[in-house]
């Protein structure tokens, strides 16, 4: 997933890198009258001297942003490199660049190269660590993000904000990767804290990690047992802005609380939604994940069936016999764990029509 915003999005809209408290790109000569009648001739500057080698540097820099922008990584990454061979000394944002470009490309090495350079260059810059431990993250390397997340926090929190905000849900991320559920929420409830406050303007540019942080925030607190918060986290989630998967992710977090809170028509409402917005998923995973949904559906049917002001047997016990076949044709049959529990929800399907009867 995409994070929330990039620190380095496009070269009108993104901020000032603090890792441009490098050398400059290039230097401007300064302007003089002509010279004294004494002095020799000025010869043209030969391309391989210091100011010809910045500006070229330069001219590769700025041709390098208007393609990124335009969706060119490969062409951003090629112009950032030819920038770096011509100047390296002092060339920290081209590489924090440049690992933007690794990025779009799915290069996560050669992203999480550049981004180390960065980082040993301005070892407090939050934006050098984001881009580690996102790189970390990308390669498999957990710890390591987890560990990167951390000086992330550290280098934004002076300064609040968005950055802040953004380090902090980055953090709680690794947390609930980690199992880490309790630590998570709490980092969670954190970022939307800072991302809550300060001036407006940081509150509007935070304001698009706000619904990322509150669906997290939500699955940490569905596993650390708190499903009424969680609840109330993916519904106000749900109502900005997400992306698809990470919408499918908050339905089914919020189907599941309702559903350990005895909502059964409530929790059926969400299920029905997830697997209408995953309908025709052909990754295995997936199909495996809405062989799952359909089972806590079924277990939803199960639980309105035995409210007192249920509807006809029928219209419940069709739909959820419907889909525990369903559940039970996408799983291999060796998955004993889960056919033993959707013959158990069969079981008590039949049992209680047999007593109701």
């Amino acid at each position: 997933m995409r994070r929330a915003f990039s620190v380095l999005s496009s070269a009108r809209t993104r901020p000032a890198l603090s890792l441009a408290r490098a050398l400059p790109l290039s230097s401007s000569l300064p302007l003089s009258s002509s010279p004294p009648p004494s002095a020799p001739p000025r010869r043209p500057l030969s391309s391989s001297s210091p100011a010809a080698s910045a500006s070229a540097a330069a001219e590769h820099r700025a041709k390098g942003l208007a393609l990124l922008q335009a969706g060119d990584a490969h062409g951003a990454l090629v112009e950032y490199s030819s920038a770096i061979t011509l100047q390296p000394e002092g060339a920290v944002e081209l590489y924090a660049l440049r690992a933007e470009a690794f990025e779009a490309l799915g290069d996560h090495a050669g992203s999480l190269g550049d981004w180390t350079r960065v980082a040993a260059a301005a070892p407090g810059d939050a934006v050098a660590w984001l881009g580690v431990a996102r790189a970390f993250g990308a390669v498999g390397d957990g710890a390591s993000a987890a560990a990167a997340y951390v000086k992330a926090v550290a280098g934004a929190a002076e300064g609040g904000g968005a950055l802040h905000a953004q380090a902090l849900e980055g953090q709680g991320s690794a947390q609930l990767a980690a199992g880490e559920a309790a630590a998570a929420a709490a980092t969670f409830g954190e970022a939307r804290a800072v991302a809550d406050g300060g001036d407006p303007a940081e509150r509007i540019r935070a304001a698009p990690l706000l619904p990322l942080i509150l669906a997290k925030r939500a699955q940490a607190l569905l596993v650390s047992g708190n499903v009424a918060q969680a609840e109330a986290d993916s519904t106000e989630a749900l109502a900005g802005p997400l992306p698809p998967g990470l919408a499918q992710v908050a339905l089914l977090v919020r189907g599941q609380a309702r559903l350990q809170q005895l909502h059964g028509d409530a929790a059926v409402e969400d299920f029905t939604a997830y697997l209408d917005a995953s309908d025709g998923a052909a990754e295995d995973a997936l199909c495996r994940q809405r062989a799952e949904v359909r089972l806590k559906r079924a277990s939803a049917f199960l639980l309105m069936l035995q409210q007192p002001t249920a509807p006809k047997a029928h219209a419940l016990v069709g739909p959820a016999m419907s889909d525990l076949d369903a559940a039970a044709a996408a799983v291999d049959g060796g998955d004993s764990a889960f056919h033993d529990s959707v013959l158990a929800i069969r079981v008590k399907i039949a049992s209680f029509i047999e007593a109701r009867d």
